[in-house]
């Protein structure tokens, strides 16, 4: 008998009440559900005007700067080329030459095209940016019920049909597609938020795994901060910021375009 009541107080003391849990799963739940729309706001919509801004300020004196700088590097390497085959007495074939620099500076003719496509695509963001502040508070609004209702963090058994309603509300949000998340949210109106979650040992188990997603969000949401574009909002914050980058990337250009100017110079010298 002594034994049964040990082994009884042993099961209360491992599982809590089922009430107890519940609500525990309820508050994870919340704080889950924060922590995505802070994450998702900050990387759909913050950081994504955040970009825009900052390309539309300083894309195409950086895309200037770098191209300078490769050009510069490009040609620095061909003076290299030039003077091993003069110390080696051998031909100089420009052709020769100039199609082993297309192969070793073929990466830095992509990161190229990736900054003009960057630029690109911040300003086709900022010709497309047509929600009223109105509109942007209701999308915003309808992400948050959508999101606290089908989001597969929060509920791990939801049915593939709303995990595909869920995605489709991710692309709607990040595209400011309104009339597609207020139709999502239409859908599942009728959907209850709380559901059954299962027996004491489920409900650990979710709360464990709620625990990590929690965890895993802050230090996503932390990421996001120390990196660009987000890191770069500071400087979109204070005009005297943006005028020393201004400053710093025109002298960038103007140091390379000299550097240009030399190694040229004395290609024609090695060549004559």
């Amino acid at each position: 008998m002594k034994k049964d009541i040990e082994k009884t107080k042993h099961h209360l003391i491992a599982f809590p009440d089922l009430e107890h849990l519940s609500a525990s799963i309820k508050q994870l739940k919340a704080e889950l559900s924060t922590l995505i729309l802070e994450h998702d706001e900050l990387l759909f919509i913050q950081c994504r005007n955040i970009e825009m801004q900052y390309s539309l300020l300083f894309g195409e004196l950086e895309y200037k700067a770098f191209e300078k700088q490769c050009e510069s590097q490009r040609l620095k390497r061909k003076i290299d080329l030039i003077q091993m085959k003069k110390n080696r007495q051998e031909v100089v074939n420009i052709h020769e030459i100039e199609s082993q620099l297309d192969i070793e500076f073929e990466s830095y003719q992509q990161q190229l095209m990736n900054e003009m496509n960057r630029i690109q695509n911040a300003i086709k963001r900022y010709q497309s940016e047509t929600l009223t502040d109105k509109e942007a508070v209701e999308v915003k609004s309808l992400y948050r019920i959508i999101v606290k209702k089908i989001h597969p963090d929060i509920h791990p058994n939801i049915s593939p049909d709303k995990l595909e309603l869920f995605y489709r509300a991710m692309t709607a949000y990040d595209n400011g597609d309104l009339e597609t998340l207020r139709l999502i949210a239409t859908v599942i109106s009728g959907d209850s938020i709380d559901g059954d979650i299962g027996d004491n040992k489920t409900i650990f188990k979710l709360h464990e795994k709620l625990d990590h997603q929690i965890q895993k969000l802050k230090a996503s949401i932390e990421n996001i901060k120390d990196n660009y574009p987000y890191n770069t909002k500071f400087i979109l914050e204070d005009e005297k910021q943006i005028n020393q980058r201004k400053q710093e990337l025109n002298t960038n250009i103007q140091l390379h375009q000299q550097l240009i100017e030399q190694y040229e110079q004395r290609i024609d010298e090695l060549m004559r």
